[in-house]
Formats: structure tokens, C-alpha cells, sequence
């Protein structure tokens, strides 16, 4: 039983750390229900109620839940995904030469000082 009210939200989440780390896949999931979908190289489908510490992965056994949190999930993913390309700032020249050298060791023992 979930004690909080917001567990009965779904809850999407999504990393990158393994993939930029370790040169692994990225990871997103989705929480909904009773369920925690995670979408990995090998997709995972945890019951939390009856699994709490997500021990036992159901993808395999309940394919129509896992197929239909998958859907849910690239349907999120979908939906704030961008593929544009983000906008270049703009840097003032004049602004970029009263930075210190941060190349040398006295450039980074100097901006360190200037921190407030």
C-alpha cells in the first residue's frame, strides 16, 4: 500500500549519465499504477506492490502491460521531445576578454578568487 497521494501519479523519468559515462544506453522509465516500466536495452516491468524492492522483472511474463507502458512512455517522450537544434548564444568579444584564462593554473587560481 503507498501511503503518499502522489504515487498515484505517473512519473516519468529518463537519464543519460550511462550513456555519456560509460558509452551504455540511456535510460527512461515510467511509474503508473502499481507498475515501474523501465525501457533499457532489455526492458524492465516491476509490480511494486507485491516486488517493492523491484526484484523480479515481469516484461517477459505480462507482455500487454509492458507493451502498453512502452507505448505511454515514447508517447511522453514524443510529446517534450525536441529534435531542433538549440539556439547559439550570443557572447559579447568585449564581455569574453575580461574573463580570466582559464587554460593555466594561475587563470584558474585567479577566478577562483574572483568567486564570490
Amino acid at each position: 500500500m503507498r501511503p503518499w497521494p502522489w504515487h498515484d501519479r505517473p512519473a516519468y523519468a529518463e537519464t543519460d549519465y550511462p550513456h555519456t559515462a560509460f558509452g551504455w544506453s540511456a535510460l527512461q522509465s515510467l511509474r503508473t499504477g502499481k507498475y515501474l516500466y523501465v525501457q533499457a536495452p532489455r526492458r524492465e516491468l516491476y509490480d511494486e506492490v507485491a516486488d517493492a524492492k523491484a526484484e523480479h522483472n515481469l516484461a517477459a511474463e505480462s507482455t500487454a502491460a509492458a507493451d502498453t507502458l512502452a507505448s505511454r512512455l515514447d508517447g511522453i517522450r514524443q510529446k517534450t521531445s525536441s529534435h531542433r537544434e538549440a539556439p547559439k548564444a550570443a557572447v559579447d568579444p568585449m564581455a569574453n576578454e575580461n574573463w580570466p584564462r582559464l587554460d593555466t593554473f594561475q587563470g584558474a587560481a585567479t577566478f577562483r578568487r574572483q568567486m564570490p
